[in-house]
């Protein structure tokens, strides 16, 4: 009677641990950290940027240890960062890149490594909404 009991204390705490492995999963960074959603539109000369892919970079200098986060820009230049975890980013301090295929622009070269960007992003708990990059 007792090797029942236990087998029932047994499968009971494996399913509690599974239960909390799967409540777990979902809009975190694996670490417990919830994602932030971070919606926007990248322009350059007044027009939404097309045929690019935006990239957030975690700044390690400023202590955000996140993973990179990536979209690709629709039509009118508008983005939905995502992580391999889903939709959303770790909060914290990021640096902005752009991957904008073959555009012969000169200007926008510093865009396109983490070393030269100027641009950056403080992603707050709640994320942000319809942020807007005006590259220049």
């Amino acid at each position: 009677m007792a090797t029942v009991h236990m087998r029932s204390v047994a499968r009971a705490a494996v399913g509690g641990l599974f239960l909390a492995l799967v409540a777990g999963c979902g809009s975190s960074d694996g670490r417990g950290v919830k994602l932030a959603p971070v919606t926007g539109r990248v322009v350059f000369k007044n027009e939404g940027v097309t045929a690019a892919t935006i990239f957030l970079q975690p700044d390690v200098e400023k202590g955000n240890q996140g993973e990179m986060a990536s979209a690709i820009l629709q039509l009118d230049g508008s983005f939905k960062m995502e992580t391999p975890r889903g939709e959303g980013v770790v909060p914290g301090a990021y640096k902005i890149t752009l991957d904008l295929g073959r555009r012969p622009e000169k200007e926008l070269l510093p865009y396109r490594n983490v070393k030269t960007t100027p641009l950056t992003v403080d992603v707050p708990e709640g994320g942000l909404s319809d942020y807007l990059i005006e590259l220049k």
